[in-house]
């Protein structure tokens, strides 16, 4: 993905609203983006795993799952990419 596909990305997404009108800000922004691909099933995230990252979803769907009490899995939500979501 090249920078010019990150920028536009960047606009979209409500979260970067505030500087989609700044060029120099979505360079800069884009300028530390990084293409990570995932396969289909992987885990991106753990319930209970600590942060550093924050996730813009470019191309699919990710399923959000929480655990109940008794350790049953379900399904929160799914984001899709014509959402412009970032997790």
């Amino acid at each position: 993905m090249d920078q010019t596909s990150v920028i536009e990305r960047l606009k979209r997404i409500s979260l970067f609203q505030g500087i989609k009108d700044d060029e120099q800000k979505l360079v800069s922004l884009a300028g530390i983006v990084s293409l990570e691909c995932c396969m289909a099933g992987q885990d991106v995230i753990k319930e209970g795993d600590e942060g550093d990252s924050l996730y813009i979803l470019n191309k699919g769907t990710v399923s959000v799952l929480k655990k109940t009490l008794d350790n049953e899995v379900y399904t929160m939500v799914t984001l899709k990419e014509e959402e412009d979501v970032v997790f």
